[in-house]
């Protein structure tokens, strides 16, 4: 009896010793359980890579030095002030370039964009919506053969804009306050333009525009149009 009354505590210490690997293994579990659903929750509020669509057959992808690639065909969807699929991200946009038939910039599509150095208007480009590069850090603008129409507060509050060449030769319309804000004193349009005294109606206003170079190949007087349109300064057109 006695050796059974001393077998039964060292029986219990070897029961206790068996269960303790049990024991930590299953905490071990439960820590990289944890950890890894805290690393799958990482994932998710970070997607990669920064892909979507912005028009019914557009596309974009944000790459990784900073270049936002539209490709596709078609219209751009038109967005609200910060409401663009890549708002989100817009100040790792350093750059845009275009891949495909892409035939308009949508509404406040890149507003805000404070490191977007220039930009390049595509050829198939029509029009660009109101407020598209509104507040951007844009410093010049170029290009857009095909361009029609530029829209109200286009280029608005573009603090380091200071080029814009258009070499377009259709271009009808450039909406009100165009260029309002920005340091831009000269803008170039390509020759024989179809712009109207309707079509620059106040598009001047606010800017400190002085020169309008229109390379005109027709006998007609674009002085008064951009005067008017910007509240009375005077504005020489070549």
């Amino acid at each position: 009896m006695k050796f059974k009354r001393l077998l039964v505590p060292f029986v219990a210490v070897a029961m206790m010793a068996s269960m303790m690997p049990a024991v930590v293994s299953a905490a071990e579990v439960e820590v990289k359980a944890n950890d890894a659903a805290i690393a799958i929750e990482a994932k998710s509020e970070s997607p990669e890579p920064y892909t979507g669509d912005c028009g019914k057959n557009l596309h974009f992808a944000l790459q990784t030095n900073g270049t936002l690639l539209i490709s596709g065909s078609g219209a751009m969807t038109n967005f609200g002030a910060n409401k663009a699929p890549w708002a989100g991200y817009k100040d790792k946009i350093k750059a845009v370039a275009f891949s495909g038939k892409c035939t308009s910039i949508g509404n406040y599509a890149f507003y805000g964009c404070k490191n977007l150095a220039s930009i390049n208007i595509h050829t198939g480009i029509t029009s660009i919506g109101t407020g598209a590069f509104y507040g951007s850090g844009i410093t010049k603008a170029a290009g857009g053969a095909s361009l029609k129409t530029i829209g109200t507060s286009a280029f608005k509050n573009c603090a380091k804009l200071t080029t814009v060449n258009i070499t377009s030769k259709v271009l009808s319309k450039i909406g009100s306050q165009a260029f309002y804000g920005t340091p831009v004193t000269k803008i170039t349009i390509a020759k024989t333009t179809k712009l109207t005294k309707k079509g620059v109606k106040n598009s001047l206003k606010g800017s400190k525009v002085k020169t309008v170079d229109v390379k005109n190949n027709k006998k007609v007087t674009y002085g008064a149009y951009f005067v008017k349109s910007n509240s009375g300064r005077k504005v020489s057109v070549k």
